[in-house]
C-alpha cells in the first residue's frame, strides 16, 4: 500500500511496501543494481519500473518467491522477461536464508498480498490468468459429469 525508498548508511538502497489492513505486513527489500549481485538464498523479490519523469520513485510490476535461489529464480524467470518488456527498470529483494519448504506456500501467499495490496500488474495479470484457467477446468468437469453433454449457461450469460 504504501511505497518508501530509503538509503541507509551503508549506500545499500531499499524500498518498503506493505499489505493491507487487517493483517497490515511491511516488506522492505534491498535495491541491487545488478542481477549479479542477487544473494543465492531463497527469497521474495519485486521487479520495479521508474514512474515517468520521477527518477527516484518506481511501480512495483510484479511480487514473487525465488525458493531456489534469488541468483537463479529472478533472472531465468518467465516473468522476468515480460517485465522487462513493461518497462523493468530496477529489481529488489529480501534474502530468507532458513526459508523452509513447509514455509513457501506462505511467501508465496505474502508474494501474491504484496502485488494485489500494491497494485502490481503483472500480478493482477497472473492473478486472472489463475481466475480464468480454474473457471475452465471447474465447467470441464461439470460438462464430464454431465451424460447428455449440455454445457449449461455460463455465468455471462
Amino acid at each position: 500500500m504504501t511505497t518508501e525508498t530509503t538509503t541507509d548508511t551503508t549506500h545499500d538502497r531499499t524500498i518498503s511496501f506493505t499489505t493491507a489492513p487487517p493483517r497490515e505486513r511491511r516488506v522492505t527489500f534491498r535495491v541491487y543494481s545488478s542481477l549479479r549481485d542477487l544473494p543465492q538464498a531463497p527469497g521474495l523479490y519485486v521487479l520495479l519500473a521508474r514512474l515517468p519523469g520521477r527518477a527516484d520513485e518506481a511501480r512495483p510490476l510484479y511480487f514473487g518467491l525465488a525458493p531456489n535461489g534469488l541468483d537463479r529464480d529472478v533472472p531465468r524467470s518467465e516473468i522476468f522477461h515480460t517485465a522487462m518488456r513493461n518497462g523493468l527498470t530496477q529489481f529488489a529483494a529480501v534474502a530468507m536464508p532458513g526459508l523452509a519448504l513447509s514455509d513457501h506456500d506462505a511467501m508465496l501467499d505474502l508474494a501474491r498480498t504484496l502485488g494485489r495490496d500494491n497494485h502490481a500488474s503483472l500480478n493482477a495479470a497472473r492473478e486472472a490468468l489463475r481466475n480464468i484457467d480454474a473457471v475452465q477446468r471447474a465447467r470441464s468437469t461439470a460438462r464430464a459429469a454431465r451424460s447428455d453433454g449440455d454445457d449449461g449457461p455460463i455465468a455471462a450469460e
